[in-house]
């Protein structure tokens, strides 16, 4: 919301500063980053799930293995 109301004050006028971007290609290289950003901890996020998946099938597979030699 922030990056619109950026938007609104600035205009969208084809004013160049010193970096040859005009506003619009500003505006959209920040929401690109953004999204860049939301992926990446998207995938640490799902990263997480997968690790404490794989950690948890061998610790069952063990706790089943030592409760079936007990027996």
């Amino acid at each position: 919301m922030s990056i619109l109301a950026i938007w609104m004050i600035l205009g969208s006028g084809v004013t160049v500063d010193t970096t040859g971007m005009d506003l619009e290609g500003a505006l959209f290289g920040i929401v690109g980053l953004y999204a860049f950003n939301a992926f990446k901890v998207i995938a640490g996020l799902i990263e997480i799930v997968i690790n404490i998946i794989l950690l948890a099938v061998p610790y069952y597979y063990l706790h089943n293995a030592v409760r079936n030699f007990k027996d």
